[in-house]
């Protein structure tokens, strides 16, 4: 009996710790969405201007809706015959690929889409040799620029979602197909792409999301095309003591819908039919060698290769210097780029902002995963485990720039006031990135016998102590798994942070993003920095679980 009750007084203590984290922050958007701008009172105006005022509201609109549909379906280019034939074809380097693929889920996806720009811009790399000699003004900036950075910085998580359905087909269909007479082309179409509709409406909503709510790339590389998450971080700054609020609050509402509605409506087409096939064979990947072989590697890694393009150049050209207009002076070697990383104290505090940050906030993280996975797989409070189960789900939908305005309203004024310090951005990350370790953390408890827990309570431990003994200890590799992804993430959070930040506290992300425009070398000099904080831990975790780490989703 009192085993029960300490764990339904943790349950209470997490439902309340998240309504007061999640719901209260967001229950101030939607008030502040439907508040009148001028009489405080309550009105649909905000959002009838949204919708019925063209510039800049219905343009951001329409640009976001667009540029997330494209960044769902752009990937699948490139992920689709990817996947494929790394499901279907054995060849060496086939691990190191898929690890390679995986790493770059994770990559901040602004910092890519920057160096994008220096390669392909008017001035670019690539591009301005090409221009002079051909007397073009070719450039990918805006519109296309966004387009092209969604569709190489989406396309490994599309790909972490087809690799592994493709790799659980059963072969028998496609064999029974091809027995009566259909093509490959045909039996493809007919037979394996049906099957694999769950997992492409869930990566065409992941990828969705993802683009809809990004707002790093556009600031950086979208010039003055808007978007939702743009237009709403300058309604912000506008409004922020202007009284004008509201507007911010109802693009944000209307950024949060959207996701919404793109959830359930995947959901509902993937429960209109059932997608299984009663076997338990799976398609044995073919092995290739000599010609074949070396032709396929040099394909597939040429692919790959082509989306680490801008981290490939953003490493070498943080040892140049940098003219305006991101010229890039090859001829120019240089250390200054680094010396001033480390020496200028703006620059060199943010370094140590962004791994305190991290950690902070990773701590929490893991500590409550811990426990929610824990009361939620192990415990049975019909009630309590729901509510704390979608209290932990709801950060998945919640942009982070939304989440982070509804901090803002909400730690802005008595008798909690936190804006303006570290406690507000280490709340934020905890809550953004608690769904990813819980879920880890959840899905390796399934595997583990009750029969430890029972015999040590039968023994006369205490159930905290039992669980910090015996259980905990038992989650490691879920724990480590998750920690990393959120560690990851959390790195290189960009939409939450710069509307939380203040001066004392730039971050990373945030130092790379105002130096886009002044000095490139600089930029490129702190990316690097960022990349080794990212994955020197990575490899040493890799290492020591003995490549055992999953990095996906």
């Amino acid at each position: 009996m009192r085993v029960r009750h300490t764990w339904f007084i943790v349950s209470l203590v997490f439902i309340l710790v998240l309504i007061f984290l999640l719901v209260l922050p967001m229950a101030n958007v939607f008030i502040a969405g439907f508040t009148h701008p001028e009489s405080g009172g309550f009105t649909f105006q905000n959002f009838r201007t949204i919708f019925t005022q063209i510039y800049p509201y219905k343009i951001a609109l329409n640009n976001s809706l667009f540029v997330g549909a494209m960044g769902a379906i752009l990937p699948f280019i490139v992920a689709l015959p990817l996947a494929y034939l790394v499901s279907r074809y054995e060849f060496r380097s086939k691990t190191l690929l898929i690890t390679v693929i995986s790493i770059s889920m994770v990559m901040p996806a602004f910092i890519g889409a920057y160096f994008w720009v220096i390669l392909l811009g008017r001035y670019g790399i690539i591009t301005g040799p090409l221009n002079r000699l051909l007397g073009t003004s070719f450039s990918i900036y805006g519109q296309k620029a966004i387009l092209w950075a969604f569709m190489w910085g989406r396309y490994p998580l599309v790909f972490l979602f087809l690799y592994p359905a493709f790799s659980t087909l059963n072969p028998e269909m496609e064999e029974a197909a091809q027995t009566l007479g259909a093509n490959p082309k045909r039996t493809f179409f007919s037979i394996s792409l049906p099957m694999l509709v769950p997992a492409i409406v869930n990566a065409v909503y992941m990828s969705f999301i993802m683009c809809i709510t990004d707002m790093g790339t556009p600031l950086v590389i979208g010039g003055d095309y808007l978007v939702l998450p743009t237009l709403m971080y300058q309604e912000f700054m506008t409004e922020v003591g202007s009284g004008r609020i509201p507007m911010a609050g109802a693009v944000g509402i209307l950024l949060l819908l959207i996701n919404v509605a793109v959830l359930f409506g995947g959901r509902y087409y993937i429960t209109r039919r059932r997608y299984e096939v009663v076997s338990a064979r799976r398609a044995e990947p073919k092995k290739l060698s000599g010609r074949r072989e070396s032709a396929m590697i040099l394909g597939i890694w040429s692919v790959v290769g082509l989306g680490l393009l801008p981290w490939v150049f953003a490493i070498p050209g943080s040892f140049i210097e940098w003219g305006k207009g991101g010229r890039a002076f090859w001829n120019s070697p240089t250390l200054d780029n680094y010396r001033m990383v480390f020496t200028n104290p703006t620059l060199s505090r943010g370094v140590g902002v962004t791994l305190f940050l991290t950690v902070v906030s990773l701590t929490m993280m893991i500590v409550a995963g811990l426990l929610i996975a824990y009361i939620l797989v192990k415990k049975r409070y019909p009630v309590i485990n729901r509510a704390l189960d979608i209290l932990v789900s709801l950060p998945l939908i919640i942009p982070g720039a939304v989440l982070a305005l509804g901090y803002v309203m909400f730690f802005s004024s008595p008798p909690i006031i936190l804006t303006g310090t570290w406690m507000i951005l280490a709340l934020c990350f905890f809550v953004r990135r608690l769904p990813h370790i819980t879920r880890s953390i959840e899905s390796t408890l399934y595997s583990i016998s009750d029969a430890y827990e029972e015999s040590s309570l039968n023994l006369g431990a205490p159930p905290i102590k039992t669980f910090r003994k015996i259980t905990a200890r038992m989650l490691m590799p879920g724990v480590v798994s998750g920690a990393t992804l959120a560690f990851l993430f959390t790195m290189g959070t960009f939409s939450a942070t710069i509307i939380l930040y203040t001066a004392p506290w730039t971050t990373l992300p945030i130092l790379i993003y105002q130096n886009t425009a002044v000095n490139t070398g600089i930029a490129a000099a702190l990316s690097f920095v960022m990349l080794l904080i990212e994955f020197i831990p990575l490899l040493i975790v890799n290492r020591l679980t003995h490549g055992g780490i999953r990095i996906g989703v």
